[in-house]
């Protein structure tokens, strides 16, 4: 079986599928393919600023973040891709926005395992990154932690 998602991006939202679709690759057999949507406006207010410009995932920031999607076995192929062109039996990774989740509250990658009611766990690793050629200092000191601190987790006041 084979199974394919799309998602619109924000690239903090698709990096927190990715349990998600190391989840759904395991009980596949077999790696996903992701579509990243090229053309989905950012709808963002004029005063901030989104590096993408005016939509969710433009070219520049699908090339800063494509190589590290296709390292991760769990998938197949990476595609950027307007929404027209999508396959129509994907399944859609932006539902969970909709879906009545608080999404003020708890971790974005808990709600995709609240919206699909996968119990995936969620400490398992879910990235990987090869640091073939790596200095071994460097090596050693990246290799086990991911640090994900962004200014929604931030009690700015």
């Amino acid at each position: 079986m084979s199974l394919s998602f799309k998602h619109s991006g924000r690239l903090g939202d698709i990096l927190y599928s990715l349990p998600l679709l190391q989840e759904m690759s395991e009980i596949a057999g077999s790696p996903v393919d992701l579509f990243i949507s090229n053309d989905v406006p950012a709808r963002l207010g004029a005063d901030v600023f989104h590096p993408s410009l005016d939509v969710m995932v433009n070219a520049a920031l699908f090339q800063y973040v494509q190589p590290l999607l296709a390292q991760q076995a769990y998938i197949s192929k990476v595609v950027h891709i307007s929404t027209k062109e999508i396959p129509s039996d994907v399944i859609d990774l932006d539902e969970f926005k909709v879906s009545g989740l608080n999404l003020k509250a708890d971790l974005i990658y808990g709600w995709y395992r609240k919206a699909f009611g996968l119990p995936f766990q969620l400490e398992k690793a879910w990235l990987c990154v090869d640091m073939t050629g790596m200095e071994d200092i460097l090596r050693d000191y990246y290799s086990d932690v991911l640090i994900s601190r962004t200014t929604r987790f931030c009690n700015t006041r």
